[in-house]
């Protein structure tokens, strides 16, 4: 088998209705926190065969990687937005676990989560003349804990982190696509375009 190619899909998680709370504060902050992503709030259910017919799908992956889960209406996508559908892809030997994650949506409510207000570094063109946004980072929470995050500056609960995750958004068909890649996983700028250059309409 080609380790470079998508595997079959795995399972969908959706998250609880009691994950509302969760949900908002890290929407509001924004930050990129791996850790957030498959915990408690979420639980498994049978995947569906129609749940991402007609999503776009990657057609490249780096040597090794593999799906791991798919997501329903994920918390670090686009947005409330019920259309959104994520993929976590791994190689099951680096950390974070899932160091390649890919967001489709049909209708964006806010900015890429981790990049909102934040200038991307720089516009390029994927294959098939496709126009994309390269964020050389993402936000990160600064280690300050407050009760309620309204109170304080954003200023004092997040920073601009360049040292590791790195991010590409753009529009394919009527689906904005997200891809969130890890540097210390070796997920480097040409292998996370490369990803971006690969998905294709299904």
């Amino acid at each position: 088998m080609d380790d470079s190619k998508p595997t079959d899909r795995v399972v969908v998680l959706e998250t609880q209705p009691n994950s509302n709370v969760s949900r908002r504060w890290f929407s509001r902050l924004g930050v990129a926190v791996p850790a957030i992503i498959g915990g408690a709030w979420l639980r498994k259910r049978a995947l569906g065969e129609t749940a991402t017919q007609g999503y776009p799908q990657p057609t490249y992956l780096p040597s090794g990687y593999r799906l791991l889960r798919e997501y329903k209406h994920p918390p670090d996508g686009f947005g409330d937005d019920d259309s959104q559908l994520a993929y976590s892809y791994t190689n099951r030997s680096t950390v974070p676990l899932y160091p390649i994650r890919i967001v489709i949506t049909k209708r964006p409510t806010q900015p890429f989560f981790g990049t909102g207000a934040h200038d991307a570094a720089l516009s390029l063109q994927l294959s098939a003349g496709i126009q994309a946004k390269y964020y050389d980072g993402a936000w990160a929470p600064t280690g300050i804990s407050v009760s309620d995050p309204s109170s304080v500056p954003m200023s004092a609960l997040r920073y601009w982190d360049t040292a590791n995750v790195h991010v590409v958004v753009f529009s394919l068909g009527q689906f904005t696509v997200g891809i969130r890649g890890f540097r210390a996983a070796g997920i480097t700028y040409e292998e996370l375009i490369r990803v971006a250059s690969g998905i294709r309409q299904t």
